[in-house]
């Protein structure tokens, strides 16, 4: 069973959709800034939240939430603006900024896990800066460019080529 939270996610079979509006498709209205959403422990298998996180108020307690929601070894899908994507910066209802290690804080093999802002565990099975699929041409050798060496880019080149948004995938472990 999957989980979409946002109305942008791809559709599929097998899926709820929820959001805290009501829209095309939503199987299920929720204020996602209050906790518990409403779920049972353990009931999905993937929970895929696209360009919406960064609109609301508390990424621990939303990745929290994910982690109690999903099954063991399921994955978290994220897509979410860059923070050097223009539109991260002036649309005003973005909350947050993303950049290649920010999801770092929840995988216990990174030393940000051990600040201790959270017990949710999470395994990182990828993350990618810029939609590749999208890109052609000179875009696309500069995305694979970026993709080799993440952290150079993001320390040195960002601001030059600025990336669209970040994607990251992540396995709960329990």
């Amino acid at each position: 069973m999957f989980l979409d939270i946002g109305t942008r996610a791809p559709n599929s079979q097998n899926t709820i959709k929820i959001d805290n509006s009501i829209r095309m498709g939503v199987n299920v209205l929720c204020d996602l800034n209050k906790f518990p959403y409403p779920f049972k422990d353990n009931s999905f298998q993937t929970v895929r939240i696209w360009d919406y996180l960064e609109h609301l108020d508390d990424i621990v307690k939303v990745t929290e939430e994910i982690y109690r929601i999903l099954k063991a070894g399921g994955t978290f899908k994220i897509m979410v603006p860059h923070f050097s994507n223009y539109y991260a910066f002036t649309d005003p209802t973005h909350k947050h900024f993303f950049g290649l290690k920010t999801m770092d804080y929840f995988i216990p093999t990174t030393i940000t896990y051990s600040l201790g802002y959270t017990t949710a565990k999470y395994e990182k099975i990828r993350t990618t800066i810029g939609f590749p699929d999208e890109a052609r041409g000179l875009k696309k050798f500069i995305l694979k460019l970026i993709n080799k060496f993440p952290e150079y880019y993001e320390r040195y080149f960002a601001f030059i080529f600025p990336a669209s948004g970040i994607y990251y995938e992540l396995r709960a472990i329990k």
